[in-house]
């Protein structure tokens, strides 16, 4: 049976975050869900009760566990007075956290991403160009014209304009 290593500090801003209306859900869920197996110490019932795979209670626990040593150091900082409460908070919310991917990162920026869904809201008779509806190579075309960006293919045009609601899929 896996026992979940968790200090009495630790318990309490687990409670907090699982009652918490201000943070993402997943912190919640994850807050819960550590919260919830330290006190049945199972990894079915706790499957069952919160209504996730297994392998999602055992791979949290076992996140957790893993952070022993980094809490334990978290929490002696803490105790001597040299850790806020509201930065242990933080700490125990960043082992909560997604870890980073794999993959490539963006090719485009949040800033022109939104200049290419700005110009396609525009009218393009109001910019004084021959035609009166957006279609994705015309917009590819003005958004490469306007130095938007060097380079952006009509699906990428399209997948941009579908993540930002405009278009219905």
């Amino acid at each position: 049976m896996t026992t979940l290593q968790i200090n009495e500090k630790e318990q309490e801003i687990l409670q907090q975050i699982s009652k918490s209306q201000k943070l993402s859900a997943r912190f919640v869920h994850r807050a819960t869900l550590l919260c919830f197996f330290q006190l049945h110490k199972n990894y079915s019932k706790t499957s069952l009760e919160l209504k996730v795979s297994l392998n999602f209670v055992r791979q949290w626990v076992i996140t957790w566990n893993k952070s022993l040593v980094v809490r334990q150091n978290l929490y002696s900082t803490y105790t001597q007075g040299e850790l806020k409460e509201s930065e242990y908070r933080k700490e125990v919310l960043s082992i909560l956290s997604d870890k980073p991917r794999s993959g490539s990162p963006r090719k485009f920026t949040e800033s022109e991403r939104s200049q290419i869904v700005a110009l396609a809201l525009q009218n393009p008779s109001d910019l004084d160009l021959p035609f009166t509806h957006w279609s994705q190579e015309l917009l590819k075309t003005e958004v490469i014209k306007r130095t938007i960006v060097t380079s952006i293919s009509q699906r990428q045009i399209c997948r941009i304009l579908k993540k930002s609601a405009f278009m219905s899929t």
